[in-house]
């Protein structure tokens, strides 16, 4: 399971965890991916800063407040889809994970992308 948190999106981390998986013959089950809070909105520069998120999002000096700064508790579609994604898992194992199979059809998966690049 990749979760991902960003101060835009969480889909550029998921992405590089998924990758990580993928090189480690891990299989991603479930992809979760949301807002969080970028360091802009506590750096000290965020209400000034002209190139971070804070006014990207909001608009040049804009006032930080805390309703403003995200969060992913307070993103039900997030939350359901982390509960979600971990019921998967727990299904996943408790219906005899064979880590062999997954290992090797990872592997074939990895090697088919790489014979793709060449």
């Amino acid at each position: 399971m990749a979760v991902g948190v960003g101060g835009t999106s969480g889909r550029f981390p998921a992405d590089e965890i998924e990758k990580f998986f993928l090189y480690n013959f891990i299989e991603t089950i479930a992809k979760v991916t949301g807002q969080g809070a970028a360091s802009c909105f506590s750096c000290g520069y965020g209400e000034t800063c002209k190139v971070g998120v804070p006014a990207m999002l909001y608009g040049p000096g804009a006032k930080i407040t805390r309703e403003m700064i995200p969060d992913v508790t307070r993103q039900p579609d997030v939350m359901q889809a982390a509960v979600d994604a971990g019921r998967l898992l727990g299904r996943r194992l408790r219906q005899g994970h064979d880590r062999a199979a997954v290992t090797e059809r990872m592997q074939a998966q990895l090697m088919g992308m790489l014979g793709e690049s060449v």
